[in-house]
């Protein structure tokens, strides 16, 4: 199949240049061997279903990259491009191939990264640095001479310290525009109806293999692993206080969840970490399972630190299923794109349009 990726911009040059990048994309992806790969069992198979869906994810990309354009004012070879939360760097890939003067791919894991930059180097890409980093280190890389625009899919409901990452990026960096898409929609009933019955799941029962998708590995549950974590900084403990500080930790990781016990330790005081009824995390490396935020939260987070929000719809996969399935597809799209009120409630994403208010 034939696939055409049109970008309608109000600059035609522009226009062009994202459309023409999104085919050239598209054709080396085509001619990726992913068998032929040295990287890891759950980074290939993020990536091969990312290549069957490669189409969309293109689409995708290349809509995120004219956010970020629009938002700036500027063209690609002005600015650098951080693709934050990179997974397999398909969007950092895609941001190279459309010019932009460099691209930084980031992720905290250091497995994904390096499947990442083995996936490039089987491109033959040029002109993006890997680097391995959270929010707690990004003084140590971010130091950038050109204006930038920062982009994450599916990363912002994962990152551990929302507050402090968006501290770094307007007092650290010269970020001017950020796009950010996530699937916790909150305003999508069966989305979030979803998403609580994975928080519970993975707070009391734990993930398995069927979970990869998520997080890859089968694990305890974060219940029980807080509870492990406690036990052995403070084996003194009995086991109602025990349960009780487990309970009240969800939502920690390691070194907060014993600043939180040491606190207790010292005045008796078992305070509220999280409100949401079933949001949580992994205990060890902090990334929240889906989290859940309202639209409210996000303006507050965005506006306190220096960005104006604007929130949009996303769609659904266009090119999937046979000829009767894409019409009826196509025409779901066109009601989530044009119906406000109903349209966010049925949007399987949602895109945060970040620009910096000086």
């Amino acid at each position: 199949m034939k696939v055409i990726f049109t970008i309608q911009v109000m600059n035609a040059s522009l226009s062009y240049q994202l459309s023409n990048a999104a085919r050239r994309f598209h054709d080396l992806l085509e001619s990726l061997n992913v068998d032929r790969l040295t990287i890891d069992e759950y980074p290939k198979f993020y990536l091969r279903y990312l290549l069957q869906h490669k189409e969309h994810y293109i689409d995708l990309y290349t809509k995120v990259l004219l956010k970020l354009l629009n938002i700036s004012g500027k063209q690609p070879h002005e600015l650098v491009l951080v693709d934050y939360g990179t997974g397999n760097g398909l969007l950092a890939m895609l941001g190279a191939v459309t010019g932009f003067s460099k691209v930084i791919a980031v992720d905290a894991d250091p497995v994904f990264l390096k499947a990442a930059q083995l996936t490039a180097e089987a491109l033959a890409m040029k002109g993006i640095e890997f680097v391995q980093s959270t929010e707690e280190n990004m003084d140590e890389w971010i130091s950038l001479e050109q204006p930038a625009v920062l982009a994450g899919t599916d990363v912002i409901e994962h990152i551990y310290n929302l507050e402090l990452f968006f501290q770094q990026l307007y007092h650290i960096t010269n970020i001017e525009a950020l796009v950010f898409t996530t699937a916790s929609n909150p305003e999508n009933p069966f989305i979030a109806r979803k998403y609580k019955r994975m928080h519970l799941k993975e707070e009391l029962i734990g993930g398995d293999v069927d979970d990869r998708k998520l997080f890859g590995d089968a694990h305890a549950s974060f219940l029980s692993i807080r509870k492990k974590m406690i036990r052995e900084y403070q084996p003194q403990l009995n086991d109602d206080v025990l349960n009780q500080l487990a309970t009240a930790t969800r939502g920690l990781k390691r070194k907060d969840i014993e600043k939180f016990v040491e606190a207790y330790m010292q005045n008796g005081i078992m305070g509220t970490v999280i409100s949401h009824p079933t949001n949580t995390c992994d205990p060890e490396t902090g990334s929240w399972a889906e989290r859940m935020m309202a639209f409210k939260e996000f303006q507050t987070l965005f506006h306190k630190n220096g960005f104006q929000l604007q929130v949009s719809k996303g769609f659904y996969d266009r090119y999937k299923g046979n000829n009767i399935k894409r019409i009826i597809i196509t025409t779901l799209n066109a009601f989530v794109k044009h119906v406000p009120y109903f349209g966010m409630k049925l949007s399987p994403f949602v895109f945060l349009e970040g620009k910096r208010k000086d």
